[in-house]
């Protein structure tokens, strides 16, 4: 068990979102597509040579980081794409036994990984198997201190296809929840992941751990 720790990163408007927020699709490598809004700012090269340097490979791709705008709040996405470690059926079929052995792991994990960027873990919310993009994922989520402006809340969900897996990294400022929830659970319902990609490399399990919560800059 103690190997799923590391598997731990046209324009409408939507009703459930904000009115102000004007969503887009992106077609992304790798066959991933979401929606995203449309004002929402990349986040640079020197962003990305920082999250490769801390926890990348050759054999991981970052489809796309994007933080929210005004850049004085903070909500941002991130996705990635790495090989397989588990098959979508051994995931989905894990009991309720195993995935509490999970979730123990990961919160004596979280706070020494969090500790390497200068954060402090301050709730741990568990980890669960959902279904995202039609594919079984491990969702873990918890609080973590904010670099400038108060607490943060993340949400890292693992998706496991047969050809790769996709790490969801969604985290909002906490005193902004009203305003950003609504729009990153139209990310997370959106996100689809062609499961014919294949991915054949494999990753060390200390970057994948490491790339799964690095990169942050609130």
């Amino acid at each position: 068990m103690a190997k799923y720790v590391f598997l731990v990163l046209a324009f409408f408007t939507l009703p459930s979102a904000a009115a102000e927020d004007r969503f887009i699709w992106v077609k992304l490598s790798r066959g991933v597509e979401v929606q995203i809004p449309e004002n929402w700012w990349h986040l640079g090269k020197d962003h990305e040579k920082r999250v490769q340097a801390f926890g990348g490979s050759d054999d991981s791709t970052n489809l796309i980081t994007v933080n929210s705008k005004p850049k004085s709040t903070y909500a941002a996405l991130r996705i990635t794409s790495y090989p397989p470690t588990e098959s979508p059926e051994k995931i989905a079929k894990m009991s309720e036994a195993e995935l509490q052995e999970l979730a123990r792991e990961m919160k004596q994990t979280l706070p020494e990984v969090l500790s390497v960027q200068g954060l402090e873990m301050i709730k741990f919310y568990g980890v669960r198997i959902e279904k995202i993009g039609g594919h079984p994922a491990f969702v873990t989520r918890y609080r973590r201190t904010g670099v400038l402006k108060g607490a943060v809340n993340v949400e890292v969900s693992q998706i496991f296809t047969s050809g790769q897996e996709i790490q969801l990294n969604l985290s909002y400022r906490v005193s902004e929840k009203d305003k950003w929830v609504p729009v990153l659970n139209v990310i997370k319902r959106t996100i689809r992941i062609d499961g014919r990609v294949k991915v054949k490399q494999k990753d060390s399990i200390i970057k994948k751990i490491k790339r799964a919560f690095s990169g942050s800059n609130d």
